[in-house]
């Protein structure tokens, strides 16, 4: 089932890459609008197991950010199906407690994008980037 699905996901992510309308992003637009929200849409949807990850992106640009995002998620799987399953540490009050799953948004701030080598949202402090 797993294997089925990894090749599902390179099909998709190579005819989104190898698609004309795909143009490489420049430094001077680093982390472009609209990545974080759609990083942290793509990793909601993948916690509450929904077979279909980009499905209700109406803008096509978000549909490339998530093809952006679904090609880091390859890079990235085993730390992200820890992430989910295992969870991560949460610094509030100077207190450290262990949260199951991570918030989508803390994963999204430690997973990079190929095209802008940055992460897809902004470090949160709450949740300390993993050794």
């Amino acid at each position: 089932m797993m294997r089925a699905l990894y090749f599902v996901l390179m099909a998709v992510i190579l005819v989104c890459v190898t698609s004309p309308t795909m143009g490489a992003a420049t430094a001077i637009d680093a982390r472009p609008a609209g990545l974080c929200q759609v990083c942290t849409y793509v990793i909601e949807n993948k916690q509450r197991r929904q077979p279909y990850l980009c499905r209700g992106l109406k803008d096509p640009n978000y549909q490339k950010y998530c093809a952006r995002v679904l090609e880091s998620l390859m890079w990235w799987m085993e730390n992200e199906v820890y992430w989910m399953n295992y969870g991560c540490e949460q610094i509030e009050n100077g207190t450290r407690t262990w949260i199951r799953p991570c918030p989508a948004a803390a994963i999204c701030s430690w997973l990079k994008d190929f095209e802008v080598r940055e992460s897809f949202c902004p470090l949160d402090p709450a949740y300390p980037t993993p050794a």
